[in-house]
Order: structure tokens, then sequence, then C-alpha cells
């Protein structure tokens, strides 16, 4: 819906953890960890694994994330192809700029 709207391509980087006054979170589809809040805005936070009710839901959208609609740079579908790591400093950032291109 969005991409119609905007006519341009986007991508999914975090899934929030509850929603209004249960949003504790986010899960981080780069680097594939959850980031958890401590009571406040935001300001300290812990990494952590993903809570196991939503790792289905990253795999799916980590999967659309990388491998997604848009094409993907040929060294980055080698790595994911070879099933390497891609993390956030290193590949997926600028996998992300491609698709958001």
């Amino acid at each position: 819906m969005i991409k119609d709207r905007l006519d341009a391509n986007t991508a999914v980087v975090q899934l929030p953890i509850g929603a209004e006054s249960e949003f504790r979170g986010v899960v981080d589809l780069l680097q594939m960890k959850a980031l958890v809040w401590d009571d406040g805005m935001g300001e300290n936070y812990e990494v952590v694994d993903i809570p196991a009710e939503l790792a289905d839901d990253a795999e799916t959208w980590r999967h659309e994330l990388v491998d997604g609609r848009e094409p993907v740079r040929r060294e980055r579908a080698r790595e994911v192809r070879r099933e390497e790591e891609i993390t956030a400093t290193t590949s997926a950032s600028p996998c992300v700029r491609h698709h958001l291109g």
C-alpha cells in the first residue's frame, strides 16, 4: 500500500514488539536482534535475542528485506546463496540503500 502511494521502493527494517501502551521495543531485521527499552522514552535499551513469538515473522520479513522483489546487487545475492552472515555494518546496509534507491 505505501509502495503504491509513494511510488517508491520500500523496505521493512524493524518490527515492533508490542503496541500502544504495551510497546516495549523493536526487532532489528538487519542485526536479527531485539532492542528492548528500559522504562522511559527509549534512551536506555538492551540488545537481546528475538522473542520466540516474533521469530517466524522476523525470518519472513528478513527474507523479504534481503531477497525481496527488487533486484539485489550481485555480490549480496552471492552472500545470500552461500548463506553467509549479513550484518548491519557490512553487507545489509548497502543492500538496503540499493533497495531504497
